[in-house]
């Protein structure tokens, strides 16, 4: 039996979606997306509440939510180290291509190295994670 890749059902999820998990891993999963991840059952609890349309609710099982925490920490950290200068183009960008300058930033937050464009050295797209926990951070700085 494979091992599944921690957080891989993520692939499955919108930037947007996946940064409102970022941001509260712990709430009431809205239906549109568990029906995204509900092909991985393993990541979804039912529970029941006294809701007016009688309808059950799901949330991510607590094997998930730690592991979201644990990675929400591990990005803190690393936007924490983050110049405002590279906040800013991660920010400004982050649905776009980023200048190239930020490249080591983003290699940073990448134990295992990142290949992230053709030159190297021109501008690139963030890797999914990145750019929804770039979103966050948007969301947060509008207040």
């Amino acid at each position: 039996m494979t091992q599944r890749r921690p957080l891989s059902w993520l692939d499955h999820l919108s930037v947007d979606q996946t940064a409102a998990l970022l941001a509260n891993p712990t709430s009431p999963l809205p239906t549109g997306l568990t029906a995204r991840i509900l092909g991985h059952a393993e990541i979804v609890e039912y529970f029941t509440e006294d809701y007016e349309d009688g309808a059950r609710r799901c949330q991510l099982h607590p094997v998930e939510v730690k592991a979201l925490e644990e990675e929400r920490v591990r990005l803190d950290d690393w936007w924490n180290r983050r110049s405002e200068a590279e906040r800013a183009a991660l920010i400004a960008h982050r649905a776009s291509l980023i200048p190239g300058e930020c490249r080591e930033a983003v290699k940073d937050l990448m134990p295992d190295g990142l290949r992230i464009g053709d030159d190297f050295t021109g501008p690139f797209t963030l890797p999914k994670m990145v750019a929804a926990y770039a979103q966050l951070m948007a969301r947060q700085q509008r207040g």
